[in-house]
């Protein structure tokens, strides 16, 4: 399971303002009355409080992903790696971005660095995305989804 500072009671605001540069989540589980703890996640933040580092944990305390990310000048997530725990590349995924800020684009890659899936957005006159298209790596499209809003 993934946490992002939206999940989190922190927002990036508290982040920032408290100058938090990584989060370690410990759990503690109680069985039989024996305590058990260990490392969940440890998150590392850049200077506006985005998570450019995860590392996920087995109980044993074996690192089992880990994830980095790498933002834009507009604060603007570009790209992201997901890795297993001996470092090996499991998958690479792209953003791109409009002028406005919008995600126009994702492309997800596998471990050969070759495109698997890529899903492009559009946006309605008021801003508001209104069709999210899924293709293969192949460029063959497979799903698209709409969104209706109502007033």
């Amino acid at each position: 399971m993934m946490f992002t500072p939206e999940l989190l009671a922190q927002s990036k605001k508290e982040l920032n303002s408290n100058r938090i540069k990584c989060l370690n989540e410990i759990l503690i589980n109680y069985e039989d009355g024996k305590e058990e703890v260990y490392y969940e996640s440890i998150q590392k933040f850049n200077k506006n409080g985005d998570v450019v580092e995860e590392s996920l944990f087995y109980k044993t305390g074996e690192v089992y992903r880990n994830i980095k990310s790498v933002y834009n000048k507009n604060n603007e997530k570009t790209e992201e790696e997901t890795c297993d725990g001996k470092g090996l590349l499991l998958e690479r995924r792209t953003y791109v971005y409009d002028t406005r800020g919008r995600k126009n684009g994702e492309v997800q890659f596998d471990r050969q660095n070759q495109p698997v899936r890529k899903s492009v957005y559009t946006y309605n006159k008021q801003g508001l995305k209104s069709e999210m298209k899924v293709y293969d790596g192949g460029g063959q499209l497979i799903q698209m989804k709409k969104y209706i809003y109502e007033h």
